[in-house]
């Protein structure tokens, strides 16, 4: 199953992956324990849990276009987990910068390349209804 998705999403299938779909398009996961499993090895690095609780409502704005929001968009979403992607230095394909809804700096998080988007943040897709539109439009060109 791993090998079919990756190959899927390698091959251009528009995907978008929320928390644990993040974690799984990763290289390798790691318990609490310390234990290493293989995941799909789309994104580079790892996701670990941490034990700490990350959670809280945010506006992202694109930082690049993706299946879901052109550059420059912007939606809201919360994130709710209890671990962390360790992505390399040189990684640097981020998909959003991330406004907490609490204020503060904002922070770049997740990915998109191309026909990948993968972020911890789950969007509100009733915060911008060209999200769902977009993803059908290019799940439609993809087909063709």
């Amino acid at each position: 199953m791993r090998l079919a998705l990756k190959s899927a999403i390698e091959s251009g299938i528009p995907t978008y992956a929320e928390c644990g779909g993040l974690m799984s398009l990763a290289e390798s996961y790691f318990d609490e324990a310390g234990t290493e499993y293989p995941m799909m090895g789309v994104l580079p690095g790892s996701t670990r849990l941490t034990g700490k609780l990350k959670m809280g409502y945010h506006e992202v704005v694109a930082l690049q276009s993706s299946p879901l929001l052109g550059k420059g968009q912007t939606a809201r979403g919360h994130e709710f987990h209890y671990s962390e992607w360790i992505r390399p230095e040189e990684s640097n394909a981020f998909a959003y910068a991330i406004q907490s809804r609490a204020g503060g700096e904002s922070q770049p998080e997740g990915f998109a390349r191309n026909n990948l988007l993968a972020s911890y943040v789950h969007l509100h897709f009733a915060s911008n209804p060209t999200l769902a539109r977009n993803f059908v439009t290019a799940c439609q060109t993809w087909k063709r």
